[in-house]
């Protein structure tokens, strides 16, 4: 092969994986974004200070929630609602864990669809 074919080619690539970089980081900034002012917002109102899982969940209003440990080492759940508001802090040991809240969902109804896809992780 010529030098101008393998020029082309190599052109190509170095374009198709830009152009990749670029739509992921488009596609993903809005989430990005949220997350990061969220865990600002957590640490500045809630004095969050390590952060160990971010969800959000739509169902009639956006909430991001942010988890971690606050300044005096518990473990707490800080709900952020994205139009802003009241910021709230829950203890983690207050509530119910991911597999209690679906067995009562499920012992109590017949959900058609899983309550997983209600609440995301990333």
């Amino acid at each position: 092969m010529s030098h101008r074919v393998l020029l082309t080619i190599l052109s190509f690539v170095v374009v198709l994986i830009i152009a990749t970089l670029w739509g992921v980081h488009h596609a993903t900034y809005p989430i990005t974004n949220a997350k990061a002012q969220s865990v600002k917002i957590a640490k500045k109102y809630a004095g969050l200070k390590t952060t160990s899982g971010f969800y959000w969940t739509n169902l009639n209003t956006t909430y991001y929630t942010v988890a971690g440990t606050n300044q005096q080492q518990q473990a707490v759940y800080i709900i952020v609602p994205q139009k802003g508001g009241h910021v709230r802090v829950l203890q983690q040991k207050a509530g119910l864990s991911r597999n209690e809240a679906l067995s009562q969902i499920w012992s109590k109804q017949s959900p058609k669809k899983s309550a997983i896809g209600c609440l995301k992780r990333v």
